[in-house]
């Protein structure tokens, strides 16, 4: 029984190794180069691709500010107009592409169909 949940497992996992190396690839996030993403995170889908750009429609008011995240915004005062800029750090990963959603969906169904055939052959 814990042999077959493990083959499972395993199995479940290579089907995902698309996308481990879809994360960790240049496609994605540049790479993931930098200092601020941790070896154990290559792979995933932490991206490191930021840029700053003007908030605009009041995205203030949209999104509350969450504790701990106020390095992803900065307030710069226009000196010619006395106006305030919002800056805000955005994410320029895509990580929401088609074929990554259809395999993650391929997994959930794979693991559940396995799981279904091991509670028949257990009732047996």
């Amino acid at each position: 029984t814990l042999r077959a949940f493990f083959v499972l497992m395993v199995l479940g996992g290579c089907l995902n190794i698309p996308n481990f190396l879809f994360f960790a690839g240049d496609e994605y996030s540049y790479g993931q180069d930098g200092a601020n993403v941790r070896w154990f995170l290559k792979g995933s889908a932490v991206c490191n691709a930021h840029q700053w750009v003007p908030c605009i429609d009041n995205c203030l008011e949209n999104s509350p500010l969450v504790k701990g995240e106020e390095y992803r915004r900065q307030i710069v005062r226009d000196d010619k107009n006395g106006n305030e800029v919002v800056f805000v750090l955005k994410n320029l990963c895509d990580g929401a592409l088609f074929r990554v959603g259809m395999l993650n969906l391929g997994t959930i169904i794979f693991m559940i169909l396995g799981m279904i055939l091991l509670a028949l052959y257990l009732n047996k």
